[in-house]
């Protein structure tokens, strides 16, 4: 048998507070049909909004690849895009995916630098 308290553990703040506002339903088997539906509904959006948010994660990290292809491995802009990286790993909050768009934006304006100079470079 699933442990239901596990499972409910593993969930987000907001579905346990949803959950718990909609405890009282439980007292009856209508309630326990109503409260189980909401669940499932929630859980399954819940789910499908982590998915979406690896998906995102995954993309970027592919962008963030392809930068630091374009650096030499030792350079401080290779370092800062495999930290970015590591902070990549969902599921992300919207705090966090505000502080990872800074850190992307960030690599880009290195990494279009760092072009610059090595165009520069090789025009000389």
């Amino acid at each position: 048998m699933v442990d239901k308290y596990a499972l409910e553990s593993k969930s987000s703040p907001l579905l346990r507070k949803i959950l718990a506002l909609l405890a009282e339903f439980n007292q009856s088997r209508q309630g326990i049909v109503f409260y189980n539906h909401i669940k499932q509904t929630l859980e399954d959006w819940e789910a499908t909004q982590l998915k979406t948010v690896e998906t995102y994660a995954g993309l970027i990290n592919l962008l963030l690849d392809a930068f630091a292809s374009q650096l030499p491995p030792d350079s401080v802009a290779a370092t800062h895009i495999k930290l970015v990286q590591t902070c990549l790993t969902p599921p992300l909050s919207e705090t966090e995916l505000n502080l990872l768009k800074g850190s992307v934006e960030q690599a880009a304006d290195i990494l279009k630098h760092s072009c610059h100079v090595d165009a520069e470079a090789m025009n000389n």
